[in-house]
């Protein structure tokens, strides 16, 4: 006789391993499509973010190409910022050879100058103590330009109007334009490159001419001037007191 109780224990128990393997199956599969999904999700991300990298490269690189006119016009701008750095350093030898004419120093106003101007490197040095921080320094930056722009601007025209005016027979107004001018010449070497670098690489280039070129403009300005001439006559004087 079949034991009917047995017979449905036993199927019972092949039907669920059935569903235990099918359930099993499906919870692979979904888990296998959350997988798939979770890959999709991040390989999309990535792409994106790729792309939108791509893209911002190709805006930098079209803002760091402006137009010819803007480009020439920020290479002369800075240029010309270039120059002020040590154009009153350069035309104080230039014109030091006129000095020693009429200055009471004589030849000796060459030492002169040289110590004044060496003395201006104390404040480079101060600025950098007081903003010992590069964020401090960054933050001050555009300020410390002005201050440059100005200085060399306050020395050329001190020196301009009171070179030949002494003071208890000392030529002052040379060696205050002298000490002027070698602060504004070292500060402007801390300050000027860290400003450029705000507007690319061309600006530093045109920056870095204007700095070379501040004897070439100092020095032609002498020849227009008559400086070899003057030189030429004070040799010959030198020499007919001689003989």
């Amino acid at each position: 006789m079949i034991n009917f109780t047995t017979l449905n224990t036993a199927t019972k128990h092949k039907l669920d391993q059935r569903q235990l393997v099918h359930i099993s199956y499906n919870v692979h599969l979904l888990s296998s499509s959350v997988t798939a999904l979770q890959v999709h999700f991040i390989s999309t991300k990535k792409m994106s973010e790729m792309n939108t990298s791509l893209l911002n490269n190709n805006h930098q690189d079209a803002a760091e190409t402006p137009p010819l006119k803007t480009r020439l016009l920020r290479l002369l701008t800075f240029f010309m910022l270039g120059t002020i750095t040590w154009i009153t350093t350069t035309a104080l030898f230039a014109e030091a050879s006129a000095f020693q004419l009429v200055v009471p120093e004589g030849s000796k106003i060459f030492t002169y100058i040289d110590t004044a101007m060496e003395s201006g490197n104390i404040v480079p040095a101060f600025i950098f103590v007081a903003c010992s921080s590069d964020a401090t320094l960054r933050y001050y930056n555009t300020y410390m330009t002005y201050s440059v722009a100005f200085g060399s601007f306050f020395t050329a025209l001190l020196l301009a109007m009171l070179w030949n005016t002494q003071v208890g027979g000392v030529s002052l107004f040379i060696l205050i334009g002298a000490w002027c001018a070698g602060a504004v010449g070292s500060t402007s070497m801390l300050v000027l490159f860290n400003f450029a670098g705000r507007y690319g690489r061309d600006a530093v280039s045109a920056l870095s001419v204007g700095i070379g070129a501040c004897g070439l403009v100092t020095n032609s300005l002498g020849i227009i001037q008559g400086l070899p001439k003057l030189k030429d006559s004070s040799n010959g004087t030198t020499t007919n007191n001689t003989n």
